[in-house]
């Protein structure tokens, strides 16, 4: 029984690796150009900028129209 299944694995794997063997290569992806990284430094941009907003409007003071501080 144990040999059997031994056999029927190495028929498997030989099976498996022949099929490997016989495929077609792969064909060569051409690297981009320079775009995705200006739109990740573009993306970069925007969430730094959307920080610095974010915490600027949150510290902001409530004035009236004369400058003086709302109580």
């Amino acid at each position: 029984m144990r040999s059997l299944s031994a056999a029927l694995a190495l028929l498997i794997a030989g099976q498996a690796l022949a099929l490997q063997q016989t495929a077609p290569p792969m064909p060569k992806v051409d690297q981009p150009s320079g775009w995705p990284l200006i739109g990740y430094i573009l993306a970069a941009v925007l969430l730094v900028a959307g920080i610095f907003i974010s915490v600027r409007s949150s510290n902001r003071q409530e004035v009236d129209e004369s400058g003086n501080l709302k109580s």
